[in-house]
């Protein structure tokens, strides 16, 4: 009954928020600075909008609705089949400050934990040898933007619904800096949740475009909480292969630690990620094949296959 009331405020609001206003005057200076900038993150901005991570929808500056179904095999295990959605509702007359979102919580740690190809495939062995809460729960959350010196701050209150309502915040900070070749992106989530405290989730990615047709990130993730003070990691390299406007290829290897009781590597990951446009902007699959080699089953791999599709309305 609840995600019923996303679409009644989208229906109310829709002729608002999808109105187009006039364009606004640009300086000289504005337009240098606007086109160097681009041309500084374009390749970043380009791998976040078509493999569609949670950083694309974030950043988005007008209404977005995603629709997702995820399909997980692992090896010994039943598959599984998951559907969700996640609502941007940009709120009319707040300067595309204020925003209305609505998201499954699952897809929250996404980036940081998955195969960097905006999919959801954190697996039962990744859940735990990252230590992070697998409790899946939708929230919905007033969210205000703030934007200054480069630096994209956010601030989040709402409610989360699982067994019961909770009350939660969250602030982030993202910035993007450019260091030679690479684009350094460091992004500092704060989240407090009632009944279980807090937790800090940190990601320090570096891109790096490789020529025409190739991109590397570097992912670095911290993630700690107060429930039981364990610090998690989560570190490896993504090559991004473009191979035309609609095809991207991904591939992946992680290590997962944690420093409880003594650091030690609790998982590792290899996987190959297919992104395809199926339909005109809006409708993707993603299809990965993985392996783990996890801890508790003595660095035995554990092969598994996820099928996500993706329906993206609104802003593209």
């Amino acid at each position: 009954m609840f995600k019923l009331f996303p679409i009644i405020f989208i229906l109310i609001f829709s002729q608002y928020a999808f109105a187009k206003k006039k364009p606004k005057k640009v300086s000289l200076i504005d337009h240098i600075h606007s086109t160097l900038s681009g041309d500084i993150l374009s390749a970043a901005t380009r791998l976040d909008n078509f493999f569609g991570t949670e950083r694309s929808d974030d950043l988005a500056n007008d209404t977005r609705v995603r629709i997702y179904t995820v399909s997980t095999k692992l090896e010994g295990e039943n598959p599984t089949t998951q559907g969700d959605l996640k609502i941007q509702l940009v709120l009319p007359q707040t300067q595309k400050k204020l925003r209305l979102i609505v998201e499954s919580d699952d897809d929250k740690n996404e980036e940081s934990t998955s195969s960097s190809t905006g999919t959801n495939t954190k697996t039962s062995t990744q859940k735990a040898s990252t230590g992070q809460n697998a409790v899946d729960s939708t929230s919905a959350a007033l969210r205000y933007i703030i934007e200054t010196a480069g630096i994209r701050s956010s601030f989040d209150a709402g409610l989360r619904f699982t067994s019961k309502p909770q009350v939660f915040y969250r602030l982030r900070f993202r910035r993007r800096t450019k260091f030679g070749e690479w684009t350094f992106r460091p992004v500092e989530q704060i989240m407090w949740v009632q009944d279980e405290g807090h937790s800090s989730d940190t990601d320090l990615d570096f891109d790096k475009n490789l020529g025409k047709n190739w991109d590397l990130r570097l992912v670095n993730n911290i993630f700690w909480n107060d429930q039981d003070h364990t610090v998690n990691f989560t570190n490896g390299p993504s090559w991004f292969q473009t191979i035309n406007e609609k095809i991207g290829l991904s591939y992946n290897l992680r290590a997962f630690s944690s420093n409880t009781p003594d650091f030690a590597i609790n998982n590792y990951s290899a996987s190959i990620g297919y992104r395809q446009l199926l339909y005109k902007q809006w409708f993707f699959w993603t299809i990965i094949p993985a392996v783990n080699f996890p801890r508790e089953n003595h660095f035995h791999r554990t092969p598994s296959l996820t099928v996500r599709f993706d329906v993206i309305l609104g802003s593209i």
